[in-house]
């Protein structure tokens, strides 16, 4: 469920910043939920008779300035719902599991009962970390829902907060693998940039000064036809972070419908039987394969990799790639 709040500047709120305006005008409102909603791309602002996503938690409000706060009512009852969930490793204090594609990690804008966490409960039911709430129970990264691949998961708060340290120092292993558009200029390298919110849709991340620094490696393992299967390093873990980087090198990601574009001429000369398997895929061709971490009781390093899914595979195959 949402709800719409509407928020009108007059004079006197002329040079304030949006997040205190807004969380002095929405008492119930705190200035850290007020950011997540602008990160989140839930304000809008109505400016000089123009509606756009606000994307700056610094900005000054003007007077006559009209925000409209599109507010997610969380519910607090979770529903467990039994999945099959495919479990890579497992011990008291954590799991990694291989997600699917088409599943959403945690609830939110409007799905709150088919998603990972709905899973969780079900087989974990309490015996998840709470750090990250109640709708976020055991989740301490996560992978965009056409993306498959590896994720781990804390039992219980102490395991959480040591992942989540890892995971912020960037000293976690995370690789992908991807199949995109186009053929590199050069067999391996590096993508930095700063990526914020799109102020022109709220569904999209992109390059942007005023953004967080993101840092991606690159190496390609095979070309073919127009199409490079491409393996990433993260060095920083920003939301949509490789399809953002890719994209901005003019190499989509193949069957992302967010950030796919003039990919036609290639798509054009490819075989009828690749490109049928192209058409047929329901997700990105994008897959987290490795994850390495130190474990946090323990103190051993852990490495998990899992293969593609057989999807992908069958592409990969048919294009002559080996993997």
């Amino acid at each position: 469920m949402s709800e719409e709040i509407q928020v009108i500047a007059t004079a006197v709120d002329t040079n304030k910043r949006v997040d205190s305006f807004l969380a002095a005008a929405l008492p119930d409102f705190s200035r850290s939920k007020i950011k997540n909603l602008i990160l989140a791309g839930n304000i809008f602002i109505l400016r000089n008779g123009l509606k756009t996503p606000l994307s700056d938690i610094s900005q000054k409000v003007l007077a006559d300035d009209v925000y409209n706060i599109i507010d997610i009512k969380e519910p607090t009852n979770l529903i467990p719902k039994e999945m099959a969930i495919e479990i890579l490793y497992e011990d008291d204090y954590l799991l990694v599991i291989n997600k699917q594609a088409g599943l959403v990690v945690h609830p939110g804008a409007g799905n709150f009962e088919d998603t990972l966490v709905n899973g969780l409960l079900y087989k974990y039911q309490d015996k998840l970390s709470s750090m990250n709430g109640e709708i976020r129970p055991g989740i301490v990264h996560r992978l965009d829902k056409d993306t498959s691949g590896v994720l781990v998961v804390a039992k219980d708060d102490n395991t959480h907060a040591i992942l989540a340290k890892q995971f912020e120092e960037h000293s976690i292993n995370r690789s992908y693998r991807a199949l995109v558009w186009g053929r590199f200029a050069a067999s391996k390298g590096s993508i930095e940039s700063h990526i914020n919110r799109s102020p022109h849709n709220r569904l999209k991340m992109a390059i942007s000064s005023k953004g967080k620094f993101a840092k991606t490696d690159y190496e390609v393992l095979d070309y073919t036809a127009g199409l490079t299967l491409v393996e990433l390093t993260l060095h920083t873990g920003r939301t949509h972070q490789i399809r953002v980087h890719l994209s901005s090198l003019g190499h989509s990601v193949v069957a992302d419908p967010l950030y796919g574009s003039g990919y036609m001429k290639y798509f054009n000369k490819l075989e009828s039987e690749i490109q049928e398997l192209i058409k047929g895929l329901q997700r990105q061709a994008l897959h987290a394969y490795k994850l390495g971490f130190i474990h946090p009781q323990g103190g051993e390093y852990l490495l998990i990799e899992k293969e593609e899914p057989k999807e992908l595979l069958e592409l990969y195959r048919k294009l002559g790639f080996k993997i």
